[in-house]
């Protein structure tokens, strides 16, 4: 999907930095286990960086759910039905999706941003009608 970073589900700092801590004691653990001789812990290295690749990809940049996914393409199409533009719309949802904001708060702003789209819109129209 070509915005999939947009649906990236967000892990705070601390998670991420446990997990990788604890990646690299099980890496090292590995490492001393099989010290005895060099490609032995070579390969053992290699294996445990693997598996802290695939959880870290697991736990860490995992993708929304699909109904949180089609949620999220209602509000892009809610916001460009008002007249912004479906670039703006989604650039909008990706800042608040990377501040950290949950579904309701972000339902939240985008009602503002419509609100004051259509506010600006109705300025227009009045400005440009003849009297």
């Amino acid at each position: 999907m070509r915005y999939a970073h947009l649906f990236e589900r967000r892990v705070s700092m601390l998670k991420k930095t446990l997990l990788i801590v604890a990646l690299v004691l099980i890496a090292l653990m590995g490492y001393s286990l099989f010290a005895t001789s060099s490609f032995g812990a070579i390969i053992m290295v290699v294996i445990f960086a693997f598996i802290a690749f695939v959880i870290y990809n697991e736990f860490v940049t995992r993708e929304a759910s699909q109904e949180e996914q089609e949620r999220y393409w209602e509000i892009v199409q809610s916001m460009t039905d008002v007249g912004i533009s479906r670039k703006t719309a989604i650039n909008n949802l990706n800042e608040l999706v990377r501040k950290g904001y949950s579904l309701p708060k972000i339902l939240e702003e985008v009602d503002k941003s419509i609100a004051a789209t259509q506010q600006k819109s109705k300025r227009e129209f009045f400005r440009r009608s003849p009297r």
